[in-house]
């Protein structure tokens, strides 16, 4: 069941709560972004803020140091559903971000304490 040697496969899920500044890494260069998240029970939400304006997080979750968001970018018009998974350790975090026909886009992320 695709789970990793060495670790339970209950351990406890990390709390991804704060502000994190994001690094995305584009064919334009990179670009800083910023999510904030919250932790309600399982779910997590939030918003994410770029250039374009913030959007809310729709989904997000989190198991063990894995965790999974969407949200709904507009791009000049066109709405664009964003997919951000990646992985956190401690107050870092990377991962990628797919963004439909635009394709993916690796990010790294630190927290703010």
């Amino acid at each position: 069941m695709g789970g990793r040697p060495g670790g339970p496969a209950s351990a406890p899920a990390v709390d991804p709560s704060g502000t994190w500044s994001l690094v995305v890494q584009s064919p334009q260069g990179d670009i800083g972004a910023q999510l904030t998240l919250t932790k309600d029970g399982e779910q997590i939400g939030g918003t994410l803020g770029t250039h374009m304006g913030n959007v809310a997080i729709k989904t997000g979750r989190v198991t063990g140091n894995q965790i999974r968001l969407t949200a709904t970018v507009d791009m000049g018009g066109e709405s664009v559903d964003a997919i951000i998974s990646g992985t956190i350790e401690g107050d870092s975090m990377r991962g990628t971000i797919v963004m439909g026909a635009m394709g993916s886009f690796e990010f790294t992320g630190t927290r703010a304490r």
